[in-house]
């Protein structure tokens, strides 16, 4: 958000954008490995907000073509579609793995 407010070169996107997905998905490991399923959906949140971003920066970008549209759209539904899948395992396994420990 504050890059939108601020603005950052172009140059520079890159490199935060890639280092803000990769504390995501460490948050969602950390999340997982502590059985903290609120740290994995806050993890798989960041995510979606990454992807959205690049979304409307490339539509931005390429506003002159409606194909962008029709892949980008589908590409936002498959993606949402596979993290949503992705979360609900790691939330049942999480919630399995407490069971087990609860019935010792």
């Amino acid at each position: 958000i504050a890059g939108y407010i601020w603005g950052f070169d172009k140059g520079s996107w890159f490199v935060k954008g890639v280092g803000l997905f990769l504390a995501a998905l460490g948050l969602i490991y950390y999340g997982y490995q502590r059985e903290r399923m609120h740290q994995v959906n806050v993890g798989f949140v960041m995510v979606a907000i990454i992807i959205l971003s690049v979304f409307l920066r490339l539509v931005g970008d390429m506003m002159n073509t409606g194909m962008i549209f029709l892949f980008g759209g589908t590409a936002i539904i498959l993606t949402v579609w596979g993290l949503n899948k992705v979360r609900s395992d790691l939330s049942s396994k999480i919630k399995d793995q407490g069971e087990e420990g609860t019935s010792l």
